[in-house]
């Protein structure tokens, strides 16, 4: 009873302030509060980067861990937290640099990842290179692609030193439709590509984002057969014995645009059979004359057959022995 009796005032405090910060708890949480933790990829951004250096191997994202209440992190708008680093006054080099993340008010940092990266840093050049339209797809039955022009025919490409010297040329491409006339278009989306068409990264097109491509399109001839050849074909020769080589089918019809002469033949592509010990068959593309189209798109590989035939060998003919008949001494002339 002493225990009660002593110091009820401060015991009277005590109770009054536990309840103040239980009341003040329950307030901030609120009904049904639920604190919820997020893994996002989020883009990494570069600050102060001078106006003559490029990032040569920048991450695209980085990983950031971040906790806090639901209902907060659902109604934050899309790309809420940013991740940065900093390359004010640097100078072309390798630079491991930390990443900063700052999440938005009542949201907490849990994990970055990485948390430090390294960047490569390099002077950016530009060059001008020549613009290349590809065409895909076909124009109408009785039509063949001409002449192709396109305005300008030079564009400027920039980016990190190291990547614009490998850029040979920037390509677009325009897929035919069956068209029946010439025509002009616009050709966006042009890419940076290196002498073996492999697409150049972190290089844009400046300037021109669009080239004006003009297509033209010419009538063909009135189809006419022609023989297949088989001159591209080759076959390891083997001693008595003698290959035949067949060709399925044997004629094709083609077409031929303007100002383009019959062939005589068309020739397969070349293949090299190697040795061949019996029958074999195999399905050749035919490489066409520049100006010479197929009537029929199925006619495009043919079958060729080689087939192997033992010849007799030739027998040496037995050696003629020539046999001298011993001479007799003449006979001393009578005196």
């Amino acid at each position: 009873m002493r225990f009660f009796r002593e110091n009820t005032g401060l015991k009277i405090l005590a109770i009054v302030v536990s309840v103040v910060l239980w009341s003040f708890v329950k307030i901030s949480q609120g009904p049904g509060s639920v604190r919820m933790q997020l893994t996002l990829a989020v883009p990494l951004e570069v600050e102060g980067l001078g106006p003559e250096i490029e990032v040569d191997n920048k991450p695209s994202n980085v990983r950031v861990t971040i906790r806090g209440e639901a209902r907060d992190l659902d109604q934050m708008p899309e790309n809420f937290v940013r991740a940065r680093v900093d390359v004010t006054g640097l100078s072309p080099g390798l630079y491991p640099r930390q990443v900063r993340v700052i999440p938005p008010g009542g949201v907490e940092l849990i994990a970055t990842e990485p948390a430090q990266v390294t960047l490569s840093l390099s002077r950016k050049d530009s060059r001008t290179v020549p613009v290349e339209i590809i065409l895909n797809g076909k124009p109408a039955s009785g039509m063949v692609v001409g002449n192709v022009a396109v305005d300008p025919a030079t564009v400027k490409v920039t980016g990190p030193e190291s990547a614009v010297k490998d850029v040979h040329r920037v390509r677009g491409e325009i897929v035919l439709a069956a068209e029946q006339q010439s025509f002009t278009m616009n050709v966006r989306d042009l890419l940076p590509v290196d002498e073996n068409s492999r697409l150049v990264p972190r290089v844009s097109v400046t300037g021109a984002h669009k080239v004006l491509a003009s297509v033209e399109l010419q009538s063909i001839s009135a189809s006419v057969g022609v023989p297949v050849s088989v001159a591209n074909v080759t076959v390891t020769p083997r001693p008595g014995v003698r290959h035949s080589i067949h060709v399925i089918p044997q004629f094709v019809s083609v077409r031929t645009g303007p100002g383009v002469r019959k062939p005589n033949s068309v020739p397969t592509a070349a293949i090299d059979f190697g040795e061949v010990s019996e029958v074999t068959r195999r399905s050749v593309a035919l490489a066409m004359p520049e100006g010479v189209v197929l009537v029929s798109d199925e006619d495009d590989v043919v079958e060729v057959e080689v087939i192997p035939v033992r010849v007799p060998m030739p027998t040496p003919s037995p050696t003629q022995s020539q046999t001298a008949s011993p001479q007799r001494p003449r006979p001393s002339p009578r005196s």
